[in-house]
């Protein structure tokens, strides 16, 4: 069964504080220690998005969704045409944000997906 996406309303982008990390996504391959089971490594190729071609990144951010609560953490997949490493510290927006819902077992949560990142404009001193 398809995983349903998502979209995120732009608004919830208000509660990025900054970029933590940006990593490849790797492809997985069967781990050869481990044959013959469902154990998964990174290989050495990175992982490309089938629409555009680009390589695909995993952004981690720190989010607060309230001045009193503790800032949390969140992993966003996106493909980028150039390396966006150079956005770690910086505060990011996601063209095309969306959400899905996945579970294995008794364990669960979102994945985030978008079409683009890049830096975020700061607003104007007006």
């Amino acid at each position: 069964m398809a995983i349903r996406e998502i979209p995120v309303d732009p608004e919830f982008q208000g509660t990025f504080l900054a970029a933590l990390d940006v990593m490849p996504v790797m492809i997985k391959i069967q781990d050869p220690a481990f044959p013959g089971t469902d154990r998964k490594i990174d290989s050495a190729e990175q992982r490309t998005d089938p629409t555009t071609g680009f390589p695909m990144w995993d952004v981690t951010l720190a989010v607060k969704t309230a001045p009193t609560a503790k800032a949390e953490t969140m992993s966003v997949k996106v493909p980028s045409k150039s390396d966006p490493t150079a956005l770690v510290g910086q505060r990011v927006v996601f063209g095309g944000l969306r959400a899905a819902f996945h579970s294995f077992g008794a364990s669960g949560g979102w994945m985030f997906s978008a079409d683009t990142v890049s830096g975020a404009t700061p607003p104007s001193a007006r």
